[in-house]
């Protein structure tokens, strides 16, 4: 319950509650240990002025998937997802999701529709990830947002940082 959260997924200018769940038992974390993945769903519940402040059911669940690194200090590898930004420049607002520990996906924002996410990957952040992230806010107003990785906590990357650089910024702004 710490972690829910509250963020305009679809942009409309009212916050959505997001829940992280998990399955936690004795199964579920042996798998998980034998997989190295751990898998967390976000549901997305919407306003709802008839049942109190948000809707008892969710209109979209959505997978974040990290990896364990079971070396000397055992964590999870991946990004926290990323709600609430237009990152392809199309003015619906997308959400990025981890994939492991090398990679995040975007998912598009639907601008009608009855989910606010498209469930398909829409394209792929490769590199390592870091549970250090944050979205860079865009420089020229209508320039989609780039996202920033820190490496704290890994010997092995504790020097460097990762520039996801979005591409579409420079179309959004009308520079080459």
């Amino acid at each position: 319950g710490s972690l829910v959260t509250f963020v305009d997924v679809d942009g409309d200018g009212a916050l959505e509650m997001l829940e992280p769940t998990a399955e936690i038992s004795l199964t579920s974390m042996v798998r998980a240990l034998f997989a190295r993945s751990f898998r967390v769903d976000v549901s997305i519940r919407p306003p709802s002025r008839e049942h109190g402040f948000f809707a008892p059911s969710a209109v979209q669940e959505v997978s974040a998937r990290y990896d364990i690194d079971l070396g000397a200090s055992t964590a999870l590898r991946g990004a926290p997802p990323f709600f609430g930004h237009d990152f392809d420049g199309d003015g619906v607002h997308d959400a990025i999701l981890p994939e492991g520990g090398e990679r995040m996906v975007l998912h598009r924002g639907v601008e009608r529709g009855d989910r606010p996410l498209r469930a398909d990957g829409f394209v792929t952040l490769d590199g390592p990830a870091s549970g250090t992230a944050f979205v860079l806010p865009p420089g020229p107003p209508g320039a989609p947002p780039d996202v920033v990785v820190f490496y704290v906590g890994r010997d092995d990357l504790r020097t460097q940082l990762r520039v996801h650089v979005n591409r579409h910024r420079r179309a959004a702004v009308g520079t080459p």
